[in-house]
């Protein structure tokens, strides 16, 4: 459940509104994907669907039982991967937080210093 949580917060974060002038917001989208995120649907197998006489149908009862736990293991698979898939994106945007922060030090320091008058 906590992955799934985390999932949801980072479609909310990805798809949020940045703070990018219009002009800014129409010439490029917010993000660095090159192709949409791959949805969910192309991972998981057709949704399965009880029998019609329910447990009375014993066998088709069974398969239907085994289809509902390989629809869950392939969807918690994909949350997995979709989980380590964010992880990388949050590691490179802090990488690349401390870079800029790197440049904006040196910059800072490259400047003259103020002498205190006493």
């Amino acid at each position: 459940m906590k992955q799934v949580c985390f999932a949801l917060a980072l479609v909310a974060l990805l798809s949020s509104p940045f703070s990018a002038s219009a002009e800014e917001a129409k010439a490029s989208p917010a993000t660095n994907l090159k192709e949409p995120y791959p949805a969910a649907d192309g991972f998981l197998p057709a949704e399965p669907m009880p029998p019609e006489k329910g447990v009375k149908d014993y066998e088709n009862f069974l398969k239907y039982v085994d289809a509902v736990n390989a629809y869950i293991k392939a969807a918690q698979t994909y949350i997995d991967n979709a989980t380590n898939d964010a992880n990388t994106i949050i590691t490179k945007r802090n990488d690349a937080a401390q870079k800029a922060q790197h440049v904006i030090d040196t910059y800072n320091n490259s400047l003259p210093k103020d002498e205190k008058k006493s």
